[in-house]
């Protein structure tokens, strides 16, 4: 992962670990290629990798509490 990618992660997870502690539920996602942009664009949690999903939930541990939900468009087997 590239040093920028890094600091918008950090900068990402710092963001979801204050809005829990502020009294947010939690983090929602969608990875599916329906979810789009009132344009029709994909969006950009469409494509997240693992890392950057793990560092979100992983901001919410700190926080203590939260909810991760997250849809995947993977299929399995």
């Amino acid at each position: 992962m590239k040093m920028q990618a890094r600091h918008d992660l950090r900068a990402m997870a710092l963001i979801v670990q204050q809005a829990v502690e502020a009294g947010a539920l939690g983090f929602s996602t969608s990875r599916t290629v329906g979810h789009r942009s009132v344009l029709g664009e994909t969006i950009p949690g469409t494509f997240a990798e693992r890392d950057e999903l793990m560092a979100l939930a992983q901001a919410m541990k700190a926080a203590g509490k939260g909810r991760f939900s997250s849809r995947t468009g993977w299929r399995c087997g």
